[in-house]
């Protein structure tokens, strides 16, 4: 997408619409190479001293002998209109303003999912813990990462009405580098948020941390004072059909925390996940084309439930669910998935896809 440093720090969202002009700005200094479209930072890199190319591509790197300049339509019929081409020769002996990143091992294996054009993207992150939105593409720029941006919708989490929740996102201007989310929160949201504020958003999602047991009892199952399992096999076929239900019945397009067991059982969770279970959560996705979430913050679900999933033919997207700006992390578990189950791009769901 336009703004990338191709193959190095990819952008995954489109920021511009077709048919519509824009500015576009590239500045090398030193060793920095950053890009801005309408004047709003889109990539910045720096490169390290120590740099790694994947074969073909050992081209891709800053020469201090020079370069050109190319104009490149990427796809067959594609039609790009360009005008005003303007460049400003810079010394070269400019200090690079930007970091370069110090773990070259982890820098390697981004670049090597850049170049095969892997989406490195984050839909489940929050602008909580005081973090900011400029907080947060600051991260996602570090990494080459685009993120969803979620709001809590439900009761006790956040809005709890349409009319605050419009009225919020009335005021409320996205950054056109991140995705708008709603997350969906307890079974009531349908009842408490119309289709047409739903449509506001690029997606919705869900999870099943609160529910009903047969008994009545309100489970909220993150929060221990509220937590009753009991029979811990009891509970699992409870939950198991509460997951069903929610992703054959309610309008979402992913479910996130997946496979989330309360901290006084989590230590059974490869005994209560049993390949039943499992494969019953994994037909109910399917059936519903909805996406399944690998957590990074939780990282959830195994890697057993996953290569069910992936056997299944689902789609995936990968999430964080960061309380701070510190627990927002680099995506390690998705990345280790990404290998462990030989990942392709076409197995994962993004939005408007």
């Amino acid at each position: 997408m336009t703004g990338s440093i191709y193959a190095v720090r990819n952008v995954w969202k489109q920021v511009v619409p077709d048919n519509q002009w824009f500015t576009y700005r590239i500045v090398v200094q030193g060793k920095t190479v950053r890009t801005y479209i309408n004047d709003m930072l889109a990539s910045d890199y720096t490169e390290p001293s120590e740099l790694w190319r994947p074969d073909g591509w050992q081209g891709r790197r800053l020469n201090d002998e020079g370069g050109t300049f190319a104009f490149q339509c990427h796809d067959p019929g594609s039609k790009v209109a360009y005008k005003n081409i303007k460049v400003k020769p810079l010394s070269d002996d400019l200090t690079s303003p930007g970091t370069p990143p110090d773990d070259l091992v982890f820098e390697e294996q981004i670049v090597r999912l850049a170049t095969d054009n892997f989406p490195l993207v984050d839909l489940h992150t929050h602008l909580k813990g005081g973090m900011t939105e400029d907080e947060a593409l600051d991260q996602a720029r570090k990494y080459g990462y685009t993120y969803g941006i979620a709001v809590n919708c439900g009761l006790k989490m956040g809005f709890e009405s349409d009319e605050e929740l419009n009225t919020f996102l009335d005021s409320y201007e996205a950054s056109p580098f991140t995705w708008f989310a709603m997350q969906a929160e307890g079974r009531e949201w349908l009842e408490l948020f119309s289709p047409e504020s739903r449509e506001r958003f690029d997606y919705v999602f869900t999870d099943a941390m609160t529910w009903t047991k047969d008994n009545g009892l309100r489970m909220r199952t993150w929060i221990k004072e509220e937590t009753e399992v009991g029979d811990p096999q009891v509970f699992m076929e409870q939950l198991v059909d509460r997951i069903v239900t929610i992703v054959t019945t309610e309008p979402i397009d992913i479910y996130v925390n997946p496979t989330f067991l309360p901290d006084e059982i989590n230590d059974q969770y490869d005994e209560l996940w049993t390949d039943e279970r499992i494969d019953r959560v994994v037909a109910a996705l399917k059936e519903s084309g909805v996406a399944l979430e690998i957590n990074n913050g939780r990282k959830i679900p195994s890697p057993a439930f996953l290569k069910k999933a992936k056997a299944a033919g689902l789609k995936f997207t990968f999430g964080t669910n960061n309380v701070t700006a510190e627990s927002l992390g680099r995506m390690d578990y998705s990345i280790r998935m990404i290998g462990e189950l030989g990942l392709e791009p076409g197995d994962m769901w993004l939005p408007g896809k």
